[in-house]
């Protein structure tokens, strides 16, 4: 690695590297987090772009998220997939702009090199080097209300989330007949209806009697039954991206999100971050719910419909 410099390429690449947002995955089944970006992408008739999708934990801490999007910057440099010479263009999607500020305050404050592949060693300057542009998509930089409300319930989560898993290890048509119904009812918000589908979308695609039987199939079908399952274990070990999103820092202490930044944390953040581009883009979309602003969270109870946030 100490020769990189060396061998670098006359000419310069730009690597897009895309971050997915809470509960987002590269593929899982037949459906794709970036579905329809690959084709946009072939239109410009890229020569020295690289467009890099991101896999990341669907509901790890930020903290954890950002780590592990450091891990990938770092073996793509330590394999000469990326040179320091290279631009990188980094673009999160809602909680992935969360784990792209992280990371970038950890690797300003970082001293020790990172340690990649068995003991190659890449120092954080390389990484923050590289970083040049950094493009933002409706990310929720001071946290979200939607965030405190599924905080709160936390056991409604954590049943739909644990019967999900114990009925992938089950009947996979008990699993679908579930799915169905729960999209239609208070499963879909506290997961996401696009959630629940692609759970679904993975199951059918786990079946290898769904389609033409071959080897390849019975393949395909077994590598989809394990991302689910490993999908839905992230899930119920590690749903603490929910604490990094909500509006108020759910701990005393030292902030663990972006989101919970104060005032002077972000004016020290923009001044580390002075020789890098951003650009930010927001949605805006009416309130999910009928409660009024203010107002605490009604309670949310799975047996009981009427208790759903969308007839408060």
């Amino acid at each position: 690695m100490a020769d990189q410099d060396a061998r670098t390429p006359s000419t310069k690449r730009f690597h897009i590297v895309l971050i997915p947002g809470f509960a987002g995955f590269d593929a899982l089944g037949q459906l794709e987090y970036y579905g329809g970006v690959t084709p946009l992408f072939q239109t410009w008739q890229p020569r020295n772009q690289v467009l890099h999708y991101f896999d990341n934990f669907p509901t790890a801490a930020v903290a954890t998220r950002a780590a592990r999007l450091q891990s990938y910057l770092a073996k793509r440099i330590a394999r000469g997939e990326i040179s320091v010479s290279d631009d990188v263009i980094l673009v999160g999607h809602s909680t992935g702009g969360l784990d792209i500020r992280w990371l970038l305050w950890n690797l300003h404050h970082r001293h020790e090199p990172i340690l990649v592949d068995g003991g190659a060693k890449v120092e954080p300057g390389w990484i923050l080097k590289c970083v040049r542009r950094v493009v933002f998509l409706s990310v929720p930089h001071w946290g979200t209300n939607i965030a405190d409300w599924v905080h709160a319930q936390r056991l409604s989560r954590e049943a739909v989330v644990d019967a999900l898993c114990a009925a992938v290890a089950g009947s996979q048509v008990l699993l679908l007949d579930r799915i169905e119904s729960s999209i239609a009812g208070g499963a879909a918000r506290l997961t996401g209806a696009e959630l629940l589908w692609a759970v679904q979308d993975a199951l059918s695609e786990a079946n290898e009697h769904i389609g033409k039987p071959s080897p390849m199939r019975r393949a395909e079908a077994q590598e989809a039954a394990s991302q689910l399952g490993l999908y839905l274990r992230h899930m119920a070990s590690d749903f603490r991206a929910i604490d990094d999103l909500t509006s108020r820092r759910p701990r005393p202490g030292k902030p663990e999100s972006p989101a919970h930044f104060d005032r002077g944390e972000r004016k020290e953040e923009l001044k580390l971050e002075h020789e890098i581009e951003f650009r930010s883009y927001v949605t805006l979309g009416k309130r999910p719910f009928r409660f009024e602003p203010g107002r605490p969270a009604p309670p949310w109870e799975l047996a009981k419909p009427w208790t759903y946030p969308e007839n408060h």
